[in-house]
């Protein structure tokens, strides 16, 4: 071999390794560079998470996405504690997108986002590693239906007395129907209508399943609140409360609804607003307040003991 061609050959590995030493040099200075990047998003990432700063932590969105995108970009969302909601329903509240940069992430916005689906009562939201958000839900409990404006529609009611969610007649059969406050506001919590889920409540308890309705308001308020035995649309006979004494007027009455007596199932009006004496109206059932307009007494009352309810029935 020429000594030429030996200085070619030499000349050309001497290039080589010093391209490469250029090349790993490059390399060397990004990963220092890439190293101290880390540290100092790392850095304001536990500022902001610490103090509450989070604005210079967002200035380094893009280089955090850069530098980080499977740990500081979102990859999912699980949803836990849904039933009536759909864990899609729910996801979409927070309105993410895959991609979308942990560090830019407000937890508590996205959790009152989320409960404003109507059958959320409450939200936490975790931002997990890598790329993960937890939604942990608490939805709200239909404890019965509320009739509601004009013309009427059919709410949802929780226990704090909130409607929150319209629903067609045929999906509420099964819950016990408020009626008579037709002025509440939707997605607002209504003393009134905490009272009347208070007192579906003290139905359950005493096993009083045939009541299907408890009205609260009308031009006699000295009956509310007053019960509908049955299905409303088939005009059962109404049970007049009247206030005090809750549980003991809802104990005569069970005891009342189980004795076999052709005059219960006859009464159109059940009046228990008068201690241990009830009085039992039969014939066609009267409109609200018409025999105290009329100035004449109600029909064919009939009064028993609720001591007994066994014993002889008298008319009055």
């Amino acid at each position: 071999m020429s000594r030429a061609t030996r200085r070619k050959k030499s000349g050309s590995r001497t290039a080589r390794d010093a391209a490469q030493q250029h090349r790993s040099r490059v390399v060397n200075q990004q990963s220092a560079h890439a190293f101290l990047l880390r540290l100092v998003v790392s850095a304001l990432f536990a500022v902001s998470f610490g103090t509450g700063i989070v604005l210079g932590a967002r200035g380094f969105e893009p280089l955090a996405g850069h530098f980080f995108p499977p740990a500081l970009a979102v990859e999912s969302v699980a949803v836990a504690g849904s039933v009536n909601a759909s864990a899609h329903d729910v996801a979409g509240t927070l309105r993410l997108s895959a991609g979308t940069p942990l560090l830019s992430l407000d937890r508590e916005e996205l959790a009152r986002r989320v409960t404003a689906h109507p059958w959320i009562r409450d939200a936490q939201v975790a931002v997990l590693r890598p790329g993960r958000i937890l939604v942990q839900v608490e939805e709200r409990e239909a404890a019965a239906v509320a009739v509601l404006g004009s013309p009427p529609s059919r709410w949802l009611v929780d226990t704090d007395g909130t409607p929150f969610l319209p629903v067609p007649f045929a999906e509420s059969r099964g819950l016990v129907a408020i009626v008579g406050i037709t002025d509440a506001s939707p997605s607002i919590a209504d003393g009134r209508l905490r009272e009347g889920v208070e007192i579906v409540r003290a139905l359950q308890r005493h096993g009083l399943e045939e009541i299907r309705e408890v009205r609260l308001g009308g031009p006699m308020p000295s009956e509310l609140p007053a019960l509908r035995l049955g299905d409303p649309r088939d005009g059962g006979p109404e049970v007049l409360l009247g206030s005090g004494d809750l549980d003991a007027k809802l104990e005569r009455l069970a005891a009342l609804l189980a004795a076999p007596l052709n005059e219960v199932r006859e009464a159109s009006i059940i009046d228990l607003r008068f201690g241990d004496r009830m009085v039992l109206r039969s014939g066609p059932p009267v409109s609200t307040g018409e025999s105290a307009s009329a100035g004449g007494r109600p029909r064919s009352p009939w009064t028993r003991s609720a001591g007994d309810a066994t014993d002889r029935t008298e008319r009055g």
